[in-house]
């Protein structure tokens, strides 16, 4: 096995602000949303508490109930997208909704 070094990211506001939007899961039918509260990054769902998200690297953070987020850019370095992983979840995609 070959490891690489990360860099530990502490994302700005505006940093942050690239993530925050609706997004919708197809396969699951459900929409989750990203907002900035107090200078960190939330996820907001339906029924459900208000989650904080850890950053961890360059467009990944996690939480420990949900497990990690990976965000995935367009070819314009937008996002575009998010990959949900967890010990019973791989790759689950949602989608950015455009404004």
């Amino acid at each position: 096995m070959i490891y690489e070094t990360i860099q530990v990211v502490a994302p700005t506001s505006a940093q942050l602000a690239e993530y925050a939007g609706t997004y919708y899961s197809e396969e699951l039918a459900t929409t989750y949303k990203l907002i900035i509260q107090e200078g960190k990054l939330v996820l907001q769902r339906k029924r459900a508490e208000d989650r904080p998200l850890l950053p961890m690297f360059a467009d990944a953070f996690m939480n420990d109930e949900l497990g990690n987020i990976r965000f995935i850019r367009d070819e314009q370095k937008f996002v575009s997208g998010f990959r949900l992983n967890s010990p019973r979840i791989k790759h689950l995609w949602f989608a950015k909704e455009k404004r």
